[in-house]
C-alpha cells in the first residue's frame, strides 16, 4: 500500500454558527469550501471528499500538505465574515499507508488523521510525529506531547504547525484524557515566567483560593491562563475562565460566573449545587472592580468541597484562605538577554520578520517601561516604523517622564505613547470604541463611528496593530484589554465628543432590542438569542448607563424587547431587577411605546411566576396605553398577554374574547406566529373549561402553524401540550415520544423552561408508568429548578393533577415526600439526563 499524507479539516463549532447564522450559513459555508479547496488542488492535493463541513484530502508529499494546512489557516484568517459568524478551521495531518476503494481510503491510519483533526482547536493545525519526522527543520513546529486520542488504544505523539502571523497558543488540546475547559486560546506564548508559573502551580495545588496580585499591564491574566493550561488534566470536572472585566455592578457577578460554568439559572445556588463536589477550578479574571464581591466567591468556596479558585485583582479580595501571589513586573538589568528584552525580540519579529535591532538600546527602552509587558507588547508593535531608540527619544521628548504613581504611571505613558502615533481620525476611533463595556462587533463599530470617519473598518484595522485585538472565538468580535479600555474611557470622557458619542452607543443597543423584539419570536430567534449572548455585557452597561440617566422609558423598551431572551436563558431573577429598577424611577423619557413594552415585560415576568392577578394588571395597563398609542402590533400582544392570563386564572370566557381581537389584528398584520398563538391559546382555553381529552389534533394544528411560522420555542411548547393530552388520553408512549422529542429539542435551544417542562412531565410518565421512584426524583429536580429561575408553571397548568398529588395517593404523603426531596439534590442537568433514560 502506498505511504500518503493525510489533511482533515473541520470547523469549529459549526452548530453554533449555523444557529447564529440562520439561512446565511450555506453561503459562508460555501465560502469556506471554495477556500480551502482552491488551497488544496493549488498544492498538489487530491479532495477525498467532505465530510459535512470539513474537507479529507490526500498528498503525496508531507511538505505540501503541510504548506496547505498553513495556507488555508492564513486564507480563513484573511476573510471577512459575518458579524458573528468567524469561521476557524481546525486541521489535523498525518502520514502513513490506506488502502484506497472507490476513490475513498481506508484503515487505521486514516483513522488516526481524522482523530488528530478532531483534537485541535480552530485555527490549530495538528501533526503527527510521523508527519513531523519526515519534514525539514525548515518547518517550525511546537511540540505538544503524547496524547490519547479517541478510539486508539496508544497515546500519539503531536506536533502543532508554528503559522507565521497567527496564533501560536491555544488551550489543551482535545483528547481522551482532558478535560472540559473554555480557556481562551493565546496568540503568542509566555515569556520570563517560568519560576512564577511553578509558584503558581504550587499555591494552586495547596490552597482552595489563589488571587494573583500586581499593577495593570503586569501580566495578570496571561499567566493565570498559562498556568490553568498546565493544570488543566488535574481538574477532571473542567476549568473555566470567568471574564469580568465588563461587570461593574457586584449583583451581576455570580450571574456572570454561572453563565461561564454553564449553569442555569444563573444563581449562587445553583452555581454551588453544580461545584459542590467538583474537581474544578475558576480562574476569575479582573476581579478589583467588584471586590465587594468577595462575599460571593466566600459562598462559592464555603458550598462546595473542591473547586478552586485562582482569582486576579489589582488589590486583595481580604477573604478567609485567600493565598495571595504577588507578580512582579518581568526582570530589567544589564543583561541584553534578559526576559524583557526576548519579549521585546519575539513580538517585534512577529510583526517583522526577521527584525534586528541593537539589545542595549533595547534593554534601555524595557527598562525606562519598568519591565512591564503589556508596555513592552505595546512598543514592539511599532517596531516596523521606529527604533528602540527612537521609541525610547519619542517617549522622553513626548514629555512622558512622570513617575507619580510608579509603574501604573510607566503603562499610562506606554498607552499614551501608543495612542499618539496613530493619526487624528484612528485615536478618534479608539476613544470612540472605549465606550463599548463588553466586546465590539465589527457591525457596531462600523455603526458607532458612522459619521466621524469615512473608512470605519480602515481606521480599525490601524489601530489593531496594538491597542485593539480579535477575539479568537467563532464570532470574531474586537476587544480591548481593560486597561487600554480604561485609557480610551478617559480620553473620551475629556473630549467634546463624549456626550454625542455616549448617545450613538445607548441609541445601537436601544436600536438592536427594537429589532430584537419580533426577532426573538420569529425563524431567526436561535440567531437573535446567540447574537444577546455575545452582547450581553453591553446591554448591562447600557441598561446601568439609562438608569443612571433616569431614562425610565427607554429602559423599559430596552427590557420589553429582549424579555424572551431573559426568560429563555433563565435570568428571570436578573429581568425582575432591572425591571424593579426602572418602574421604581420617578418619571419618565416620554417613550409611550417603552413603558407599554415594559409592562408586558413584567406581566409575562408575573405570569411565568403564578403571580397571575398582578400580571393581569399589567396587561390591562397595557392594552390600554397601545389603544391610545393606535399601535396594532402592540396592542395584539398585550391583548393575547391578558388573555392568556385571564385563561390560566379560571376566566376562559373573557379570554376568548381578548383572543378573538387579538387573531383579527394578526390576520392584518399577516402575523402567523401571532395567530399560531392564537390557536394554541384557543385549545388552552377549552381544556381549562373542558378538560384535555380529544385536543390533539387543535395541539398538532397549532404546531404546524408554528413550525411554518419558524417559531421554535412555541413548536416545543406545543410539543409538551401534545404530551398532557397523551397523558390524560393513557396514551404513555405516545406521551413519552412528544417529551422526550420536545426535551432535547428545548436542551438545543438552552431554553432552561422547556427543559424544566421536560423532566416534569417526564416525572408524571413515569408515575403514571408505575415507576414511582424515578417520577418523584424527576419531581424534585423540576420543582428545585423552577425555585432557582426564578419563576414558571408546571403541567398542572395544562389541566394535569398534581404531581406530588398523584405520588402521595399512590404512596402516602411520608413517602412521596421523601421520595422528590430525594430528587432536590439533582441539577437540572442530571434530571434531564435521567429523563431521557429508557426505563
Amino acid at each position: 500500500m502506498p505511504v500518503l499524507t493525510f489533511l482533515f479539516t473541520d470547523i469549529e463549532g459549526s452548530t453554533g454558527l449555523a444557529q447564529r447564522l440562520g439561512v446565511d450559513y450555506s453561503a459562508q459555508l460555501e465560502r469556506h469550501n471554495t477556500l480551502v479547496r482552491d488551497v488544496v488542488v493549488d498544492g498538489g492535493g487530491v479532495e477525498v471528499k467532505t465530510t459535512g463541513d470539513g474537507f479529507f484530502a490526500v498528498f503525496v508529499d508531507a511538505r505540501r500538505a503541510v504548506d496547505a494546512a498553513g495556507e488555508i489557516q492564513r486564507a480563513i484568517s484573511a476573510a471577512t465574515w459575518p458579524e458573528g459568524g468567524e469561521i476557524r478551521v481546525r486541521i489535523g495531518i498525518h502520514t502513513g499507508e490506506a488502502e484506497e476503494k472507490g476513490g475513498d481510503y481506508l484503515g487505521l491510519e486514516v483513522n488516526r488523521a481524522s482523530r488528530i483533526a478532531a483534537s485541535g482547536h480552530g485555527g490549530q493545525v495538528v501533526l503527527s510525529s510521523a508527519t513531523r519526522a519526515i519534514l525539514s527543520s525548515a518547518v517550525e513546529t511546537k511540540d505538544l506531547g503524547s496524547h490519547l486520542l479517541r478510539g486508539l488504544e496508544t497515546a500519539e505523539p503531536l506536533h502543532q504547525l508554528v503559522i507565521s502571523g497567527l496564533p501560536v497558543e491555544f488551550p489543551p488540546l482535545r483528547t481522551a484524557a482532558s478535560a472540559t475547559n473554555n480557556l481562551p486560546a493565546r496568540a503568542a506564548a509566555i515569556i520570563g515566567r517560568d519560576e512564577d508559573l511553578r509558584s503558581l502551580e504550587h499555591l494552586v495545588s495547596s490552597h482552595r483560593l489563589v488571587t494573583v496580585l500586581g499593577p495593570a499591564g503586569v501580566g495578570k491574566t496571561s499567566l493565570a491562563l498559562a498556568a490553568a493550561s498546565r493544570m488543566v488534566d488535574r481538574f477532571t470536572d473542567g476549568v473555566v475562565f470567568v471574564d469580568l472585566s465588563a461587570v461593574t455592578d457586584p449583583a451581576l457577578m455570580t450571574t456572570t460566573i454561572a453563565k461561564s460554568v454553564g449553569v442555569q439559572p444563573t444563581t449562587t445556588e445553583a452555581l454551588v449545587e453544580r461545584l459542590k463536589s467538583a474537581n474544578a477550578l475558576l480562574v476569575i479574571d479582573n476581579l478589583e472592580q467588584l471586590v465587594t464581591g468577595g462575599d460571593d466567591i466566600e459562598a462559592i468556596l464555603n458550598g462546595t468541597s473542591t473547586t478552586r479558585v485562582l482569582a486576579t485583582s489589582q488589590v486583595p479580595l481580604r477573604i478567609s484562605g485567600e493565598q495571595r501571589y504577588l507578580l512582579a513586573p518581568l526582570e530589567v538589568n544589564g543583561d541584553s538577554e534578559s526576559p524583557g528584552v526576548e519579549l521585546f525580540f519575539q513580538r517585534a519579529q512577529a510583526t517583522t520578520p526577521g527584525y534586528v535591532a541593537n539589545p542595549e538600546d533595547v534593554r534601555a527602552l524595557v527598562a525606562r517601561l519598568d519591565g512591564l509587558p503589556l508596555a513592552i507588547e505595546l512598543a514592539a508593535a511599532r517596531s516596523n516604523f521606529l527604533t528602540p531608540a527612537e521609541m525610547l527619544d519619542r517617549i522622553e521628548s513626548a514629555g512622558l517622564t512622570g513617575r507619580g504613581e510608579g509603574r501604573h504611571q510607566s503603562l499610562e505613558n506606554a498607552i499614551s505613547w501608543s495612542y499618539h502615533l496613530l493619526d487624528p481620525v484612528d485615536q478618534m476611533t479608539l476613544r470612540h470604541l472605549g465606550v463599548f463595556a463588553g466586546g465590539i462587533s465589527l457591525g457596531g463599530a462600523e455603526k458607532l463611528l458612522a459619521g466621524s470617519t469615512n473608512d470605519p473598518l480602515a481606521s480599525i484595522s490601524e489601530i489593531d496593530r496594538s491597542l485593539l485585538t480579535r477575539d479568537l472565538g467563532s464570532s470574531g468580535r474586537l476587544r480591548m484589554l481593560d486597561s487600554i479600555r480604561r485609557f480610551a474611557v478617559a480620553r473620551l470622557a475629556a473630549s467634546a465628543e463624549h456626550e454625542a458619542v455616549v448617545d450613538r452607543y445607548l441609541e445601537l443597543f436601544c436600536a438592536m432590542a427594537d429589532e430584537a423584539y419580533p426577532g426573538l419570536q420569529s425563524d431567526r430567534g436561535e440567531w437573535w438569542r446567540a447574537r444577546l449572548d455575545d452582547e450581553l455585557d453591553n446591554v448591562r452597561d447600557v441598561l446601568t448607563r439609562l438608569h443612571g440617566r433616569g431614562e425610565r422609558d427607554r429602559g423599559l423598551n430596552l427590557l420589553g424587547s429582549t424579555w424572551r431572551y431573559f426568560h429563555s436563558r433563565g435570568h428571570l431573577t436578573e429581568l425582575d431587577l432591572w425591571l424593579g429598577r426602572f418602574f421604581g424611577l420617578e418619571s419618565g423619557d416620554g417613550s409611550a411605546v417603552g413603558v407599554v413594552k415594559g409592562l408586558m415585560a413584567r406581566g409575562a415576568l408575573r405570569y411565568w411566576q403564578r403571580a397571575f392577578q398582578d400580571a393581569l394588571a399589567d396587561y390591562e395597563k397595557a392594552v390600554n396605553m397601545a389603544r391610545e398609542l393606535a399601535e396594532p402590533s402592540l396592542l395584539a400582544d398585550a391583548l393575547f398577554g391578558l388573555a392568556t392570563s385571564l385563561i390560566l386564572n379560571d376566566d376562559a370566557e373573557m379570554g376568548r374574547e381578548w383572543l378573538a381581537e387579538a387573531m383579527g389584528l394578526y390576520v392584518d398584520l399577516n402575523d402567523p406566529g401571532g395567530q399560531a398563538d392564537v390557536v394554541a391559546a384557543e385549545a388552552f382555553a377549552t381544556l381549562m373549561t373542558d378538560g384535555l381529552v380529544g385536543l390533539d389534533e387543535v395541539f398538532a394544528e397549532s404546531e404546524r402553524l408554528y413550525e411554518a411560522a419558524g417559531r421554535s420555542i412555541n413548536t416545543i411548547q406545543t410539543l409538551y401540550a401534545r404530551t398532557a393530552v397523551a397523558i390524560a388520553e393513557d396514551r404513555l408512549e405516545d406521551a413519552r415520544f412528544h417529551c422526550r422529542t420536545a426535551l432535547a429539542n428545548g436542551h438545543e435551544l438552552g431554553d432552561m423552561f422547556l427543559i424544566v417542562w421536560g423532566v416534569e412531565y417526564m416525572a408524571l410518565i413515569e408515575i403514571e408508568a408505575g415507576d414511582l421512584e424515578r417520577g418523584g426524583t424527576l419531581l424534585g429536580a423540576a420543582d428545585e429548578a423552577r425555585k432557582k429561575i426564578g419563576g414558571g408553571w408546571g403541567p398542572a397548568a395544562a389541566g394535569l393533577e398534581e404531581g406530588q398529588v398523584v405520588l402521595s395517593r399512590l404512596v402516602g404523603e411520608e413517602r412521596a415526600r421523601s421520595l422528590i426531596d430525594g430528587g432536590r439534590g439533582l441539577s437540572l442537568e442530571e434530571g434531564r439526563q435521567l429523563a431521557l433514560v429508557v426505563s
